[in-house]
């Protein structure tokens, strides 16, 4: 298939220009014409030296489009790239959050099991220390205080008649 340059010179083109649309205008086109056209002059124009790529402002436009549009493209791939990159870490840091947050929920499960194991343990060593201090402490006291009392009131004789 030949493609008419607007110098009417005629540049063979493969297949692929099929796919596109038959409009000159048309950017892919164009993004397709200069992908597959070599550099060298047109051969209505080869006595002056011209060449096909930029035969008028309309052209370079076509060839500045489609350049901005490739770097668009580029730096939306980039940018959905880092946007998934920041979405990764900000999983990996929930998950690391998750993990930690259940070792300090099972520290303080362990720590609440240990002070209620204590707590009923203490209420059966208190039950066994007051036994204790009612026993010895208490005993002695009373005993000391019954001597005291005997001290200043030695009993009493009563005389029968």
């Amino acid at each position: 298939m030949w493609l008419r340059v607007s110098c009417g010179a005629q540049v063979c083109v493969t297949f692929w220009d099929k796919l596109f649309v038959k409009k000159k205008s048309d950017i892919l086109t164009v993004l397709f014409f200069i992908s597959h056209i070599r550099a060298w002059p047109c051969p209505a124009c080869a006595s002056d030296g011209g060449s096909m790529f930029l035969e008028n402002s309309q052209d370079f436009l076509y060839i500045v489009l489609s350049l901005s549009i490739l770097w668009f493209t580029v730096f939306l791939c980039w940018l959905l790239y880092q946007a998934a990159r920041v979405l990764k870490n900000a999983n990996a840091i929930m998950e690391q959050l998750s993990h930690k947050l259940e070792l300090i929920t099972d520290a303080i499960e362990f720590i609440r099991k240990k002070v209620d194991n204590v707590s009923t343990h203490m209420g059966v060593v208190s039950g066994m220390l007051s036994g204790l201090v009612e026993k010895y402490v208490v005993g002695k006291l009373t005993s000391k205080f019954e001597e005291k009392i005997n001290k200043k009131d030695p009993p009493s004789k009563i005389k029968k008649k």
